[in-house]
């Protein structure tokens, strides 16, 4: 399953900031990221972790990983990812920023597919 991946963002976030509605946001306000990129992933030969362009995916669960990240905007993230099978992950970025001194969450829906 190494190799080259295309990563494919939802075009749109859920976020919501204290005290405020749910909305749906532009996901490159939050990831400052073009919506499709390619993404080269390296597993390890146990499994048990793959690496991307700048970080580890450790197993949690059958099929499950999990990594952290910052984007450019100071934004945090944990990221889950689900493997379906030898050519598609899906995934979610859930994580915070703060906007005008309020903490605020978002939810970024994204696919990872092989060979494509």
């Amino acid at each position: 399953m190494s190799g080259a991946w295309t990563l494919t963002y939802s075009p749109t976030a859920n976020a919501s900031c204290h005290g405020t509605r749910n909305v749906a946001v532009p996901t490159v306000e939050i990831t400052n990221e073009p919506l499709t990129r390619l993404s080269r992933l390296t597993f390890t030969r146990d499994g048990e972790a793959f690496d991307d362009d700048q970080r580890r995916f450790t197993w949690s669960a059958p099929n499950v990983y999990f990594g952290t990240r910052t984007f450019e905007t100071r934004a945090s993230a944990q990221i889950y990812l689900t493997v379906v099978d030898n050519r598609t992950i899906t995934g979610q970025i859930v994580g915070s920023f703060t906007e005008r001194r309020l903490p605020c969450s978002f939810t970024i829906d994204f696919t990872l597919t092989h060979g494509s």
